[in-house]
C-alpha cells in the first residue's frame, strides 16, 4: 500500500498525468522521469480492481533476466500490484487490472532510451496465463498433454526443445518464457552455478530477436 499524496495534488491544482511507485507526476511521461537505475520502463493504462478508477502507471524493470519483457511473456501483464493511494479505500490494499501497455522503452547501451512499439500491447491476451500464473504452469502443459515432453526437455537441458513445447501450447513468445523459467530455476541452484546458468540462458535467448 502506498502513502497518500493528496496534499501535493491539491496544492498543484490539477490531476496527475501518470504515476510511478504511487507518486503523482504532472509533466508528460518520459522514461528518464520514471527511473534512475534500470533498463526498461513501461507506461501501463490500468484501473482499480475495486472502483474502476483509471491510472497510467510507470513500471520499471531492472533488465535481464527478470525483465518486463519476460514478465509480459509469461503473465501477459507486468505485475504492477497496488494502485496509487488516490481513489477508494479498499483499492489501496487490493491491486490494479492492467489494460494496455501505452509506451515501452528500453536502454540497449546504458545511455539512450529507445521506444519499442512492438511491446505496446493489450494485457491479458492469453487467458490461461494470467489466471494460472507462474506456479500453475505445469497444469497448463498437463491439460494440453505436453507435460512429459517438457519434463524430458528440462532434464536434458534442451532449451530449444522446451521452447517448442511452449510454442505448441500456443504462447506467443516461447523462447522468452523458456528463458524466464530457466533463470527462475537457476535461482534455486548453488550460487556458483547460478550466475553461469543465467548467462548461458540469456545468450541463448539473444540468438533470436524475439522480444
Amino acid at each position: 500500500m502506498y502513502r497518500s499524496y493528496q496534499d501535493i495534488i491539491d496544492a498543484v491544482g490539477k490531476p496527475p498525468l501518470w504515476w510511478v511507485d504511487g507518486v503523482p507526476r504532472f509533466e508528460p511521461f518520459s522514461p528518464r522521469r520514471a527511473i534512475n537505475y534500470g533498463r526498461e520502463v513501461a507506461l501501463v493504462h490500468c484501473r482499480c480492481q475495486c472502483c474502476g478508477f483509471r491510472y497510467d502507471i510507470a513500471k520499471c524493470g531492472g533488465g535481464e533476466p527478470d525483465s518486463l519483457r519476460e514478465y509480459h511473456a509469461l503473465y501477459c501483464d507486468l505485475q504492477i500490484g497496488d494502485p496509487p493511494n488516490h481513489c477508494c479505500s479498499p483499492g489501496h490494499a487490493s491491486g490494479v487490472e492492467e489494460i494496455e501497455i501505452l509506451q515501452f522503452w528500453y536502454m540497449p547501451n546504458y545511455v539512450d532510451w529507445v521506444r519499442d512499439q512492438s511491446m505496446e500491447l493489450p494485457c491479458y491476451d492469453h487467458p490461461q496465463a494470467h489466471i494460472l500464473g507462474l506456479k500453475m504452469w505445469p497444469q497448463v502443459l498437463e491439460e494440453k498433454g505436453l507435460d512429459r515432453l517438457d519434463r524430458i526437455a528440462g532434464e536434458s537441458g534442451d532449451l530449444d526443445a522446451q521452447a517448442d513445447v511452449w510454442r505448441v501450447a500456443g504462447y506467443q513468445r516461447p523462447r522468452a518464457i523458456t528463458a524466464f523459467m530457466a533463470c527462475q530455476g537457476a535461482l534455486r541452484s548453488g550460487e556458483s552455478r547460478r550466475a553461469d546458468r543465467r548467462i548461458e540462458v540469456m545468450r541463448w535467448l539473444k540468438e533470436t530477436d524475439e522480444r
